[in-house]
């Protein structure tokens, strides 16, 4: 009798982990602000990020990886997109920008030595658009001081009082053709009207 009790605790057990699960997997799939094909890889963090709690906003990063986005020999090497779904009207200068992608570099290779340098290429409407470079020693990959350059788009919902920025990052010049696949990348077209808590 012990014994199906036992076996039948740990079947219930089991079966509740599985739902569990499943209920996380499905709750992380809605939260698919970018839209891209099925062999890119995705992350998604919560604010604050853990290697970055200086910036102390509200709200989620989702991340996406190209194929040998992480391979020195791939033409796509340190190229992915990211984008930040985050409460209120952040982010909106270039003061901003420079600082929070300083905190959030330096947290991430665990040194201090990240420089970053961004113009304001266009504004219209409620969309604002920034190129610049982001530089940092990879302590990741090559550990070697890498560039990136970097394109931004931040736009402030106001019906739902939140900005979400999108990044897209690469060491290859903005002329190069991997900037087309990250161009690929798109935000969703509902993504202002998106519940991610």
């Amino acid at each position: 009798m012990k014994i199906i009790i036992i076996t039948f605790l740990y079947i219930t057990c089991f079966s509740i982990s599985l739902v569990a699960q499943n209920e996380s997997k499905a709750a992380q799939d809605t939260l698919d602000l970018l839209v891209t094909d099925s062999i890119w890889g995705k992350e998604i963090f919560t604010f604050p990020i853990r290697f970055a709690q200086d910036i102390n906003y509200k709200g989620i990063e989702e991340a996406q990886f190209p194929e040998g986005w992480s391979k020195k020999e791939s033409p796509n090497f340190w190229s992915y997109v990211f984008v930040w779904d985050i409460e209120g009207d952040k982010v909106n200068s270039v003061k901003k920008l420079e600082a929070d992608l300083k905190t959030y570099f330096d947290g991430l290779m665990n040194s201090s030595n990240t420089i970053t340098q961004f113009s304001r290429k266009e504004s219209f409407s409620n969309i604002s658009s920034y190129v610049g470079k982001v530089s940092f020693f990879d302590n990741l990959r090559t550990k070697e001081i890498i560039s990136l350059n970097v394109h931004v788009e931040k736009q402030y919902c106001k019906k739902t009082d939140k900005s979400i920025i999108v990044f897209r990052f690469s060491p290859k010049e903005f002329n190069h053709k991997v900037w087309n696949t990250l161009e690929k990348v798109i935000l969703r077209a509902n993504a202002c009207e998106l519940n991610n808590e």
